[in-house]
């Protein structure tokens, strides 16, 4: 899943981490909301992008190759103009989530966990003054500015032509989906409660389930539809913007890239408690799918998306006047 996709934390996750910040968040005056609008996990979204990129800027007059240093670029390009910072990387180049192992959790989202904490804590202690919350403040910032330590280590993972999710949360102009999306049509389904996501991947370089060319992108938010005796689900993306291959209208000033094609797209359904399934074994280039009945529950399950090509590492650099 790429950065601008979601939040990355959810309360779930850090309430594996913090079994008490549930209780906080209802006991406080007024009760201070963990996820969705507005919330802890949205501004440590925010502020964790801030310090990415600001991070990632490089103090360089010409914009360097990736691998290859700014002095050196300077050294061999510069042809004069104004100084000027350039971007290394796009938020929505950034692979946020774990992509070699299961059940773990990446540096950056052990990262912005930690952050979460430390936000929410502080928000916590300050209503109630110096108590013990303060301490769990300040054991959280400690944790959260040792997950940065180790992130700058690790470095950051990173694609260069990046497709985001249907519906990115933090995507310019990506469209909605929601509960809209999705609409039962008479057939020989029978009653169930689905769950229900969508993909998008450019045909250009997808080959299969089995071949993606890292050209899938995470899936969009899981909707629950509750099918209908004698229905069918069909699913409609017509309120979701795909995008088209084609650069954001800002230039290189956010990094340069070239985002993917989102030529077609896939349905992905399971029940409550078990994995999404592959629906429509063939490519999906309209508007709407219906399911020819009941949804497939085999075969291949729903993955994150694209996996990250290289670990950018973060700059060590001294501005000079």
């Amino acid at each position: 899943m790429l950065f601008t996709d979601s939040d990355i934390v959810t309360a779930a996750d850090l309430a594996q981490i913090d079994s008490e910040v549930v209780a906080v968040a209802a006991a406080s005056k007024p009760a201070i909301t963990i996820a969705g609008p507005g919330s802890i996990c949205e501004q440590a979204w925010r502020e964790c992008g801030r310090i990415i990129s600001a991070a990632q800027q490089m103090y360089t007059s010409t914009l360097a190759a990736i691998g290859t240093s700014g002095g050196h670029q300077d050294a061999v390009n510069y042809i004069g103009g104004a100084a000027r910072n350039v971007a290394r990387t796009r938020l929505n180049q950034i692979v946020a989530t774990e992509s070699q192992y299961a059940n773990s959790a990446s540096a950056v989202q052990l990262w912005m966990a930690y952050t979460a904490l430390t936000m929410f804590y502080r928000d916590a202690s300050a209503r109630l003054g110096k108590d013990r919350l303060q301490d769990k403040y300040d054991r959280y910032k400690g944790d959260a500015d040792f997950a940065w330590r180790q992130l700058r280590q690790v470095g950051l993972p990173f694609i260069g032509k990046p497709l985001e999710a249907p519906g990115s949360k933090h995507g310019i102009n990506a469209g909605t989906w929601a509960a809209a999306n999705l609409s039962a049509v008479a057939g020989g389904g029978t009653l169930r409660p689905l769950l229900v996501a969508v993909t998008y991947y450019d045909a250009a370089k997808y080959v299969s389930e089995a071949n993606t060319g890292n050209a899938e992108s995470g899936p969009s938010v899981v909707l629950a539809f509750a099918q209908p005796d004698a229905s069918v689900l069909r699913v409609s993306i017509a309120s979701l913007n795909p995008p088209t291959g084609v650069m954001d209208q800002v230039g290189i000033s956010q990094g340069a890239w070239t985002p993917l094609n989102a030529s077609h797209w896939i349905v992905w359904v399971g029940q409550p408690g078990g994995p999404l399934y592959w629906q429509a074994a063939v490519p999906i280039a309209t508007k709407a799918y219906t399911l020819a009945g009941d949804p497939v529950l085999a075969g291949y399950t729903m993955q994150q998306g694209q996996n990250p090509e290289l670990n950018l590492t973060f700059q060590s650099i001294v501005g000079r006047g």
